[in-house]
C-alpha cells in the first residue's frame, strides 16, 4: 500500500487512501504544529510536533497490535463459550474472528474491536453486536438508500446509556457497542440482543436470514459485510 494516494469514485469524488498510520501522523503533525505554534517559534514548533507525532503513532501501533491478538483470542474467553454453547457458531475470514447466529429468525453477528466507542474505566475494547433487518433501500436498489428513514431512526431510537453501551441504526443493522471486561457477562449480551429484537419488531423492521447458513461469500454479501478494518484487509487480499 502506497503512503498516500486518492481514488477516484465517481466524476469529482475521490477517495483518500493509504497507510493508516501515516495518514493518522500526518493528522497529528498539523494539528500539533499548528497548537504549538501559537507559544513558540517555527523551529521549536517543528521539533515538539515531530515528537509528538512520533510518540502518537507508535502508541497506535502497539494499540493495533495488541487489539488484534485480543479479537482473535476473545473467542476463547468465557464469554464468548457461552454464547457459542447457546449455537452461536464462530466465523473466520484472514485475521477476523467472530460469532454468526440468529434468534427470532434474525441474523446477528457478534465480535471483538479494540477501536472502543463506548466508554468505560477499565475497558479497553468493545463487544460488537450487529442485528440484520432487510435493508433500507428503495427498489431493491443498493444505491438508493433511504436516507430520511435511517435518519429518523437514529433520531428517536440511538442510544447512549451513560456512554456504556452505544446502539447506531444503518441501512441493515442496529449495532450495539458494549464495554468489554473480562468479567463482562454473557446474559448482559443476551439481554441486550433481546431488548434490541423487540424493539426492531415494534418499528417493523423486517428480519432477514441470510447468514445463518453460514455460507459467506463477502462478494456477494452487499449491506451484510461486518463494519472492521480486518474485514476491509481480507476483501482487499481477495481483490
Amino acid at each position: 500500500m502506497s503512503l498516500i494516494s486518492f481514488k477516484k469514485i465517481k466524476e469529482n469524488e475521490y477517495f483518500l487512501n493509504g497507510n493508516p498510520y501515516f495518514l493518522v501522523g500526518i493528522l497529528i503533525f498539523i494539528i500539533s504544529f499548528g497548537i504549538t505554534l501559537f507559544s513558540t517559534d517555527v523551529i521549536s514548533a517543528l521539533i515538539i510536533s515531530i515528537g509528538i507525532t512520533f510518540i502518537a503513532v507508535v502508541g497506535v501501533i502497539i494499540n493495533d497490535i495488541i487489539g488484534k491478538k485480543k479479537h482473535k483470542s476473545i473467542i476463547n474467553s468465557k464469554v464468548f463459550k457461552n454464547l457459542i454453547s447457546l449455537g452461536y457458531k464462530v466465523e473466520k475470514f484472514g485475521e477476523y474472528r467472530g460469532l454468526l447466529g440468529t434468534k427470532n429468525n434474525r441474523d446477528i453477528r457478534i465480535y471483538y474491536d479494540w477501536n472502543k466507542l463506548a466508554k468505560g474505566f477499565l475497558s479497553f475494547g468493545d463487544l460488537i453486536v450487529c442485528i440484520y433487518y432487510e435493508p433500507l433501500i428503495i427498489n431493491g436498489n443498493d444505491a438508493n438508500v433511504k436516507v430520511d428513514t435511517i435518519d429518523e431512526l437514529r433520531k428517536v431510537n440511538n442510544v447512549n446509556r451513560d456512554y456504556t453501551t452505544k446502539k447506531f441504526f444503518g441501512v441493515d443493522r442496529v449495532t450495539l457497542h458494549i464495554n468489554y471486561h473480562y468479567w463482562t457477562k454473557y446474559s448482559k449480551i443476551i439481554s441486550e440482543i433481546e431488548t434490541t429484537i423487540a424493539q426492531l419488531n415494534s418499528l417493523d423492521l423486517k428480519p432477514v436470514n441470510k447468514l445463518a447458513e453460514h455460507n459467506i461469500n463477502f462478494e456477494n454479501q452487499n449491506f451484510f459485510l461486518p463494519h472492521f478494518e480486518l474485514i476491509w484487509d481480507y476483501t482487499k487480499n481477495e481483490e
